[in-house]
């Protein structure tokens, strides 16, 4: 039957032609609770780099270098890192990788601080 199921609903906002919900972020001793965009184009969750150095506690030598693929072809370099753990919909997910995008800078105060992609939305099925 695949997947656990959970009972607990999450606000789900609507914000223009955005849906947020809150989720928990956890990596070491540091826990924060965010309004995450949810995007279902993106194939990996997308952490805001000011975010993840200023609030998780990340330092930027531990973001690990990767390269990506640009709508257009080009190859864009990204960082990614690895949440230890991220909660939303009731479930538990561990060892969460996401990429780290510089979003606050590009998209100022429209930027949220964390996107839920693919990776997590087709994980398993969720209750809003």
């Amino acid at each position: 039957m695949g997947g656990r199921w959970s009972r607990s609903r999450l606000p789900l906002y609507a914000d223009q032609s955005y849906l947020y919900t809150p989720v928990r972020l956890s990596h070491g001793d540091r826990e924060r609770t965010v309004r995450a965009l949810i995007d279902t184009g993106c194939s990996f969750c997308v952490i805001d780099s000011t975010f993840a150095i200023d609030s998780c506690g990340w330092d930027r030598a531990a973001l690990a270098p990767l390269h990506t693929r640009a709508a257009s072809g080009a190859r864009v370099p990204v960082h990614s890192v690895e949440l230890e753990r991220v909660d939303f919909c009731g479930t538990t997910f561990i060892a969460v990788k996401c990429l780290v995008v510089d979003l606050k800078g590009k998209f100022l105060h429209y930027a949220p601080n964390f996107i839920i992609g693919e990776n997590l939305l087709s994980a398993q099925p969720l209750c809003f």
